[in-house]
């Protein structure tokens, strides 16, 4: 058996956990957010290991088709049936953003805020704050998936 860094198996861990809950794979950006990754980049190279070790398989260039597979998902059962614990659950509480249903917010620190058609874009939010993996995440109207509220800021209007 390849060895699996404990990065690695967070993100096995976040991809069966995700997709279990939304019954659809998340996104690279949605790993990315929940990994604390300031890049996406970042995320592309883990998944690019993953999928040489056949841990998952993706289509490159097509959204949602991150899964994992037979030996993936035989990794996650194997750390379930050892008792191990995964490192996500072993991370401080949350922080509270206090962002509710129909509250405004821009992006700010991350990619998506530098794009031009996102750029001090005022957004809605469309769903209580959620725990994904460690990360606390909503819904945003007009954006797909969940967005780290960590990246959001709130504002007036």
């Amino acid at each position: 058996m390849e060895f699996i860094s404990k990065k690695q198996q967070a993100i096995i861990n976040f991809i069966d956990k995700f997709s279990f809950e939304f019954q659809y794979p998340p996104s690279i950006r949605e790993i990315a957010a929940a990994m604390g990754h300031q890049s996406i980049s970042t995320t592309h190279g883990f998944i690019e290991r993953l999928d040489k070790k056949k841990l998952l398989s993706w289509r490159r260039n097509q959204p949602r088709t991150i899964v994992l597979t037979r030996k993936g998902m035989d990794q996650v059962t194997k750390q379930v049936q050892k008792g191990e614990i995964n490192e996500m659950a072993k991370q401080p509480k949350l922080k509270k953003s206090g962002l509710k249903p129909e509250d405004k917010v821009i992006m700010h620190s991350c990619y998506e805020a530098r794009k031009e058609k996102y750029k001090d874009k005022v957004w809605t939010v469309k769903s209580e704050p959620w725990d994904l993996c460690g990360s606390e995440v909503v819904l945003l109207e007009g954006f797909n998936g969940g967005f780290a509220t960590e990246y959001l800021k709130k504002v007036e209007g």
